[in-house]
């Protein structure tokens, strides 16, 4: 014994450290391959991504995985018991001190890395953490093939998972993807690529959930409860939006929607009713969780009355809205319409004057102006514009930050965003921009 109480008391620590970050690594391969469909690892597959094969092989056959996995993380989490159990043997001799010493850094650690973090990880970037780990998880997959007597007692110890609604649905998805596919191929029957498309898109939406689909609570435009009906109708004719929600004190507190038409509708019967403020002319507003399938609130909000819904997280908090165009669009594919323009390019409207992309990074219009801007929490021109502001903007509003002066160009599109905006400096005139 005392030969093995001689190790190093502090390697043995450190080599416990990195057993249980090497289970938690394998948690978290475990959780991101569950939040994968069999869909997305094909996408994945034909788009070319490095590890793509594996992943794809990882979830055909689950069972496997898992075993391998949790066989994997439960030998480095004993190992990790055992190299803290020498370790602090080799300082305390009573063995009460040495069991509350492992039970409380072991159980820390474990709680900390293995069920906090690694499997946050993975449920947060699935597809990152699938592709770079799932090479990885291949390793002991091989190996425990090698021994299939092991392999059977460890499937006769852990039941066999049941099938949820999501699995079957991805299950169920996945081989209709691959009969549209074998169809597109065949010499008897010819579909159009566009037509295949249109077919995976009705499949995938019974897989695909609300919070892919939605416009972000940063890009929404709302109002305040407080606001007149006369200021509502002013705000949804400069947005080009139908409707908007209502808030009360925050963006969390959505109140109501206001329709354009009730507006309209109450200027031309009783034009003195939009003094009153737009809480006592707005609708009940719908709300519907993050993890709502598109193909479930479609079907919803077809048959109710309501186009536009409020989605809402785990914790109550607002995500953003959608609304019953966002869920034909993810179907047929973006809509435009005649007043769309084409891509907005860079144009020079005059000295230090520039017509830009909303979407242009800020690096390139630091460089543009020769400036550096030093900006962690956006990343465009647009948002530069938008943190400015303090809101989302809208055509016409101007903010100066960083010495330019940024001004919103024309809304575009469905969703009414500023595709362009105009650059200058401060203080500089913008009458030979204008011109």
């Amino acid at each position: 014994m005392s030969g093995v109480v001689s190790a190093p008391a502090f390697s043995l620590i450190a080599c416990a450290v990195v057993l249980i970050i090497g289970a938690g690594v394998f948690i978290c391969a475990q959780v991101a391959l569950s939040e994968l469909s069999h869909a997305r690892a094909e996408d994945l597959v034909e788009d070319g991504r490095r590890n793509a094969d594996s992943v794809a092989y990882l979830l055909r056959h689950p069972r496997r995985s898992l075993l391998t996995t949790r066989a994997v993380q439960l030998g480095c989490q004993i190992l990790a018991v055992a190299c803290l159990t020498i370790a602090f043997a080799s300082w305390w001799p009573l063995w009460w001190t040495v069991l509350l010493a492992v039970v409380a850094v072991a159980g820390v650690l474990m709680l900390f890395v293995d069920a906090m973090v690694a499997p946050q990880i993975g449920r947060t970037r699935p597809e990152t953490c699938a592709l770079w780990l799932s090479p990885l998880v291949l390793i002991p997959l091989r190996i425990a093939i090698l021994g299939r007597p092991l392999n059977r007692a460890l499937a006769a110890l852990v039941p066999p998972p049941a099938v949820t609604d999501a699995e079957a649905r991805h299950e169920m998805v996945a081989d209709f993807r691959e009969m549209v596919d074998d169809l597109g191929e065949s010499d008897q029957l010819e579909i159009e690529e566009e037509d295949r498309e249109m077919l995976r898109s009705v499949f995938e939406m019974g897989i695909t959930l609300v919070r892919e689909v939605i416009v972000p609570r940063t890009d929404m435009v709302t109002l305040d409860k407080d606001t007149t009906g006369r200021r509502a109708l002013e705000l949804l004719s400069q947005s080009g939006f139908s409707r908007i929600p209502v808030t009360g004190e925050d963006t969390d507190d959505v109140r109501g929607v206001v329709y354009l038409k009730d507006l309209v509708h109450r200027l031309i019967n009783r034009p003195d009713v939009l003094d009153r403020p737009v809480h006592e002319l707005m609708r009940e507003a719908h709300f519907v969780p993050e993890t709502m399938r598109v193909d479930d609130l479609l079907r919803q909000m077809r048959s109710g009355e309501t186009h536009l819904a409020i989605v809402f997280d785990e914790w109550g908090g607002t995500v953003g809205l959608v609304t019953i165009e966002d869920l034909i669009e993810e179907l047929v594919g973006e809509v435009t319409d005649e007043h769309d323009k084409p891509e907005v390019t860079i144009e020079q409207l005059g000295p230090d004057c520039w017509s830009l992309p909303a979407r242009m990074s800020i690096d390139d219009l630091g460089e543009l102006f020769d400036i550096e801007i030093a900006e962690d929490d956006v990343d465009t021109v647009g948002g530069l514009l938008q943190k400015a502001l303090g809101s989302v903007p809208l055509e016409g509003d101007e903010a100066e930050t960083w010495g330019l002066i940024l001004r919103a160009g024309p809304q575009e599109g469905r969703r009414r965003q500023v595709s362009a905006i105009v650059a200058s400096r401060a203080g500089e005139s913008e009458g030979d921009a204008r011109e």
